[in-house]
């Protein structure tokens, strides 16, 4: 795998992929990100669980993000209850735009279709 090609997954992740399981999620329609080529999953708890903690780790605010340790122990202990995650930093302030939209708002493109976001860590 190329750099080049892993630029283009993380980015398919972040634009396309964040923003989908957020609105299923908030629709009540988090199964719907299950493959059906994968057959049924174990637990549909599981999966709901698992996209959860994912949610949780890309929230807008630092703050809100958990931990890694607090990562792992939400896998590893079912026991322990999940925060409803917030809407994420990757569609935080608008409307999740359909995949290779770049039009803003107002419908006017950027000059050069190029948008910079600056990421803050913890």
């Amino acid at each position: 795998m190329t750099l080049q090609s892993s630029i283009r997954q993380l980015l398919l992740l972040i634009c396309v992929v964040v923003p989908q399981a957020w609105k299923l999620w908030s629709s009540n329609k988090a199964s719907d990100l299950m493959d059906p080529t994968l057959g049924d999953p174990p637990s549909t708890s599981m999966l709901l669980r698992y996209i959860n903690i994912g949610l949780l780790c890309v929230q807008e605010s630092p703050a809100d993000r958990p931990t890694m340790s607090d990562v792992i122990s939400m896998i590893v202990n079912e026991q322990v209850a999940l925060p409803e995650p917030k809407q994420p930093a990757f569609v935080a302030g608008r409307n999740v735009a359909e995949p290779g939209s770049f039009m803003s708002s107002a419908g006017v493109a950027s000059t050069n279709n190029v948008t910079i976001t600056a990421i803050d860590a913890r």
